[in-house]
């Protein structure tokens, strides 16, 4: 239970550089319970790949973004946000400048560390899938970069990063639509040299693979032929390396138009859904995983569950936020 009786509405938005994500709780002495949750393909880390400067284009669309979701956390009447940012305003030489104009619209970010980042995704993973071993591998694709995270007993958990991302993969390699066949090769080999490094710094092959972020649940969605977005019906899904493979060989012959068709598969993220799965067969591949766990949950569910805790000065029970879907 909460340590008091207090109700309090808390937003909670994570500002990633391919999707800005919010969910907005309400909390009181005896739960949790979501009143909604929004999500916007911002691509607010496009360009990035090329010089480190938040591009116009990409800051309009961020802060439009963000002015929508402040009429909507007014219209919830929320007493608390909490808003977090991670690699595109880690990154960009620009960033204060996005940061003073969401804090003109009323919306303070925290550019949070690369670190605290891959403690609080795994917190979410964690308080979300039930019985999560300590050993496991926990992999997201993002727009600019791909992380992965492993957890461990008794100890911290240890983050791994390259700037390898569906996004930018995409924006250096596919230039035509289809892809041309030495583009895909291209793309490979520059796939499989970032991912032989990263895997050489890991050192260690985890019991579990688990997949988190937006083209781990794209996945997922797909698979299913989900038409709209359910997070209880992708948590805890297992993909094979096969049926993965199987939709690569489908989606590189395809237009970015005939892609937008697929259920489970946002017209927005048509275009970089190729190089995001390639990224998450070739790390499955090279790691000798047949299979991967997806889970809806990861930095938005524990920056939830941070929230939660400076609220109420106490730490949110796992059975409670295990029933929470954003």
């Amino acid at each position: 239970m909460l340590e008091d009786n207090r109700e309090r509405r808390i937003a909670v938005l994570d500002l990633g550089s391919q999707t800005f994500r919010l969910a907005i709780i309400r909390c009181n002495g005896t739960g949790i319970e979501t009143m909604t949750s929004r999500m916007a393909n911002v691509r607010l880390g496009s360009g990035l790949s090329k010089e480190p400067i938040l591009q116009p284009d990409a800051m309009q669309r961020g802060i439009e973004t963000l002015k929508r979701f402040k009429e909507i956390m007014d219209e919830y009447n929320v007493d608390k946000i909490y808003a977090s940012a991670t690699a595109a305003l880690r990154t960009a030489v620009n960033a204060d400048r996005f940061i003073q104009i969401a804090k003109k619209e009323g919306i303070e970010i925290e550019v949070i560390p690369a670190e605290r980042e891959a403690a609080i995704a795994a917190l979410g993973v964690m308080h979300t899938l039930p019985g999560m071993d300590a050993d496991t591998g926990i992999i997201d694709v993002g727009g600019g970069s791909t992380e992965f995270i492993l957890t461990r007993k008794g100890g911290d958990p240890i983050r791994h990063s390259i700037g390898l991302g569906a996004v930018n993969v995409t924006e250096s390699f596919l230039r035509h639509d289809p892809p041309l066949p030495s583009e895909l090769l291209d793309m490979e080999a520059h796939i499989n040299s970032a991912l032989s490094s990263l895997i050489h710094e890991v050192g260690h092959r985890p019991i579990l693979l688990v997949g988190i972020g937006g083209t781990a649940t794209t996945l997922a969605a797909m698979s299913i032929g989900m038409k709209e977005y359910d997070p209880r019906r992708i948590r805890g899904l297992k993909l094979s390396l096969d049926e993965i493979t199987h939709w690569i060989d489908r989606l590189k012959k395809m237009t970015i138009k005939q892609k937008s068709d697929i259920p489970g598969l946002q017209p927005a993220r048509a275009d970089i859904i190729l190089a995001g799965a390639w990224i998450i067969r070739t790390f499955m591949h090279m790691q000798g995983f047949p299979v991967i766990t997806i889970c809806d949950g990861g930095l938005l569910t524990g920056l939830l569950i941070r929230a939660i805790e400076k609220e109420y000065c106490n730490n949110a029970e796992p059975s409670s936020t295990r029933s929470i879907y954003l």
